[in-house]
Order: C-alpha cells, then structure tokens, then sequence
C-alpha cells in the first residue's frame, strides 16, 4: 500500500475540532476521564494521561460515554458506544514519572434521532467555528 492510499481519511463524516472546555468519560473495565479532541456525527476522539504505563489495560470493547462541558450545563450521555482505538501518543519530552498521554477514539453506534440532534447541537455549541448557515445532516435512523 503506498503513502497515499495508507493516509487517506476513512470517515465518512466531517470531524470538527472542539474548544478546550469539552470532556468525555469513559466507562470501560477502567474509568477514563479525558479532553475531547474532536467529533462528528458518528463518533469522538479524546486525549487522556494514564499512570498505567504498558500494562494493557487501556480501553476496548463497547463502553458508556458521558460528554460535557465545563463551562456550561451542557451534558450528554451515550450508552452502548464502541471503543474504536486507544493508542499512545508520542511526547517530546520524557518525564521521570511514568505516565502515557493516549487518544481513544470512540463510535457511537446506532443513535436515536433524539440523541442525533443532542450532537448536532453539541456540535454546534463546542466547534471552533460557527456553523453558520451550513445545516448538519443528520442519519435517518430506524427509529
């Protein structure tokens, strides 16, 4: 497989970048409390810091995802999630102390129209930039 193909972008949804403010939990065998990085409508990307230094116990299987923000009331919850990959991500500069910054990203899986318009308007709300008057499409459901 060439460069090209290996780093073309898989998803089929927009990825927006979030502000600072916005956290996920996680709910696995292990609790993990991170900053969201990024989300679509189909999914959301997190950086936490563990002590857990190559001990394998990073995030797997289907999960609950609480989503909110410190700065405001907003709070979402997502049940039956999926953990998608949970991979270390390489720092500059080594400390003494043993600890790892990882990403985890994260599928949400079949969501009801409700919880599709609860992250439409996350979306909205945490994004860099306003939307606009560009409108999300949101996935028909079976619901």
């Amino acid at each position: 497989m060439d460069d090209a193909a290996h780093s073309r972008e898989l998803r089929r949804q927009q990825r927006f970048k979030t502000r600072d403010r916005v956290f996920a939990v996680l709910y696995t065998d292990v609790l993990l409390l991170g900053k969201v990085v990024d989300v679509s409508l189909k999914g959301l990307a997190f950086q936490y810091v563990t002590f857990a230094e190559g001990n394998g116990e990073w995030a797997k299987g289907m999960a609950d995802l609480e989503v909110f923000e410190n700065s405001s009331s907003r709070y979402w919850r997502v049940p039956f999630c999926s953990v998608v990959y949970d991979l270390e991500v390489p720092l500059e500069v080594r400390f003494s102390y043993s600890y790892q910054l990882r990403r985890c990203g994260i599928h949400f899986g079949d969501l009801s129209r409700e919880q599709c318009t609860q992250v439409a308007s996350l979306i909205e709300h945490v994004r860099f930039d306003s939307l606009g008057k560009q409108v999300l499409e949101l996935p028909s459901t079976g619901v």
